[in-house]
C-alpha cells in the first residue's frame, strides 16, 4: 500500500509494519517464514497513493487542491444535476472535511470517480505525535483495508478475517460449553471449511487456533467431517 503524506517529517519509501496481530500469530504458531507487510510512504504524492495521512493542521492544503478541481468542473458544466453534486462536494470542502468522510449515493459516487479528488481516498488526520507503525495503523483503519499475512504456506488470509475467526470461534465454543452440548476435535483445514462450520452454528469445534486455519489446503475435510457428525 502506498501512502501519501504532508505537512509531517516522515521518512519515504518502504517502511516495515509491525502488526501486533501478526507478531501473535507467529509467537503461537513458530512458522518457519513469516513475511510482514511493507508500506511505501510518498511526500505529496497524492494521485499515486492507496492512502492519505496529514495533520489536521494542514488539512486545507490537500482540500484546497480538490476545491480547483471542482471549481473548474464547475465553470464547464451545463448538468444540473451534476452542479448539485459539485456543490454538496463544495460545501464539505469549506467546512474542512474531506471527502472520504461525506456519504454519496451510486450517481454521486460515479461522478466523482471521473472525477477523481484527493480527498476522496482515505485520508488519516493525524496529531503529528504518532509514531510510523501508529500512522500506518490509522490509515489502515481509515481505509477499512484487510491487509494479508503470509505464514508457511502459499494460503494467505487477510489479518481482519482471521480476527473475525477466531472471535467466532471463540464465540462458537462458549456457547457450548454453556449448553452442555459436545464440541469434538475437528480443526478446519480450509477457508471452506471455516465457512462451512460458521453456516452450521460452530456445534462441533474446538478452540485449536493454529496454523491449519490460515493456511492448510485439505480438500475432503469437510465431506469426511459431515459423515462424521451427520445432521
Amino acid at each position: 500500500m502506498i501512502i501519501s503524506y504532508t505537512g509531517i517529517e516522515l521518512p519515504e519509501g518502504k517502511i516495515k509494519y509491525d502488526d501486533p496481530i501478526l507478531n501473535a500469530l507467529a509467537e503461537k504458531d513458530s512458522p518457519k517464514k513469516v513475511s510482514p507487510m511493507f508500506f511505501e510512504f510518498l511526500k505529496e504524492d497524492f494521485s499515486h497513493s492507496f492512502a492519505i495521512v496529514i495533520p489536521k493542521s494542514n488539512i486545507l492544503d490537500l482540500l484546497i487542491l480538490d476545491m480547483e478541481k471542482i471549481e473548474t468542473r464547475l465553470s464547464r458544466s451545463a448538468s444540473d444535476t451534476e452542479i448539485t453534486i459539485l456543490n454538496k462536494c463544495m460545501i464539505n470542502l469549506e467546512k474542512e472535511i474531506p471527502l472520504c468522510d461525506v456519504e454519496y449515493d451510486e450517481s454521486e459516487k460515479d461522478l466523482l470517480k471521473e472525477l477523481a479528488p484527493f480527498s476522496l481516498k482515505p485520508v488519516a488526520v493525524i496529531k503529528e505525535n504518532e509514531d510510523v507503525n501508529t500512522i500506518i495503523q490509522m490509515a489502515i483503519e481509515k481505509a477499512n483495508s484487510e491487509w494479508y499475512c503470509h505464514l508457511d504456506g502459499d494460503d494467505r488470509l487477510p489479518f481482519n478475517t482471521i480476527k473475525k475467526v477466531i472471535d467466532a470461534i471463540k464465540s462458537g465454543v462458549h456457547k457450548v460449553n454453556i449448553k452442555g452440548k459436545y464440541a469434538g476435535g475437528f480443526v478446519p483445514q480450509s477457508k471452506d471449511d471455516v465457512k462451512w462450520l460458521l453456516d452450521m452454528g460452530m456445534k462441533f469445534i474446538t478452540y485449536e487456533v493454529d496454523s491449519s486455519i490460515i493456511y492448510a489446503q485439505a480438500r475432503d475435510v469437510s465431506d469426511w467431517f459431515k459423515d462424521e457428525v451427520g445432521n
